[in-house]
């Protein structure tokens, strides 16, 4: 699903980078492909851009993800649980501190939970 041309996750993903975050490890299936393949570079698509000079558009394909961050997929063979999820992705966060971000709701700005407010 997306609101105004954006997937949910690209809103997660702006989330999680703008509280800090510089390596995103997302946890999928084989079926879900498109979500790889939004956070790939697609650089057939930034050349038609480019030349056809929709450089609006073209920033917006480039700057996805800050060059500062790192995108890591990780493939869940079975859906046995967000547990199951949490342990798919253990090699790849190894003993770094991290955070489960489930984009399945979109709130409002003035709506969201701040942490530092608990």
């Amino acid at each position: 699903m997306g609101i105004l041309n954006k997937p949910l996750i690209q809103y997660a993903v702006e989330e999680a980078v703008e509280a800090g975050s510089t390596k995103l490890v997302f946890v999928s299936s084989k079926t879900k492909s498109s979500i790889m393949a939004h956070f790939e570079p697609n650089s057939e698509l930034e050349r038609e851009l480019s030349a056809s000079g929709k450089t609006n558009l073209l920033g917006s394909v480039q700057n996805i993800v800050p060059d500062n961050v790192k995108c890591e997929f990780v493939i869940q063979k079975e859906q046995l649980g967000l547990g199951h999820a949490v342990l798919c992705a253990e090699k790849a966060v190894g003993t770094d501190p991290f955070c489960v971000i489930l984009p399945d709701d979109l709130l409002p700005a003035q709506q969201k939970v701040r942490l530092n407010n608990w």
